[in-house]
């Protein structure tokens, strides 16, 4: 008996020495893995550091596009607008183009220059809105008389002081009108017969 009671205690022993040790490499473990976790920790915070940054570019880009989009969309439709404005224009001035062809061909039926005056009165109020340049004209043009003064054209048109200057200008500007600066008297360079 006394065998099996030493084996046992030697048994025991073994255990005892084998437990001891480990219990003694247990805080040299506990620290390692404690080191380890903290390396962990510090990858962990870096990389939410770097999603953020991620995040925070991919709003701004998100941003920029929808910006952009925006900007393409609203180009898009000034872009359709100006077509539609241009086959507009091109509505009317295919109307012109077969008022005049009409004419053309009617060459037996003489037109007075009054009445002529009022087909191009009725296109320029109509097509060109009645700018002042359009009126300008056809007061200069509808007329006899070699020279005007500002005052008069602008009494006669209905138009701004400023208008009419401005007008004056551009008509002088392309040779259409001589103007004199001092005594305000514009007389008309082409006629059209």
């Amino acid at each position: 008996m006394s065998t099996e009671n030493e084996t046992s205690l030697e048994k025991f022993k073994k255990l005892y020495d084998e437990a001891k040790n480990q219990v003694e490499q247990l805080p040299r473990t506990i620290l390692e893995m404690l080191d380890h976790f903290e390396e962990m920790n510090k990858t962990n915070i870096e990389l939410k550091g770097r999603v953020k940054e991620i995040e925070e570019k991919f709003t701004t880009m998100q941003k920029e596009y929808e910006t952009k989009q925006s900007s393409v969309t609203e180009m898009e439709t000034e872009l359709n607008d100006y077509k539609d404005q241009l086959q507009k224009v091109e509505k009317q001035m295919e109307g012109f183009r077969n008022m005049y062809e009409e004419m053309a061909q009617e060459q037996s039926k003489e037109l007075d220059l009054q009445e002529l005056m009022a087909i191009y009165s009725i296109l320029f109020e109509q097509v060109f809105a009645a700018n002042p340049h359009t009126k300008v004209m056809l007061l200069l043009q509808g007329t006899n008389k070699e020279t005007w003064t500002r005052n008069e054209i602008t009494m006669t048109t209905g138009y701004s002081p400023a208008a009419i200057l401005k007008t004056l200008h551009d008509l002088r500007n392309n040779g259409i009108i001589e103007m004199d600066e001092a005594s305000n008297e514009i007389k008309l360079l082409r006629r059209i017969v």
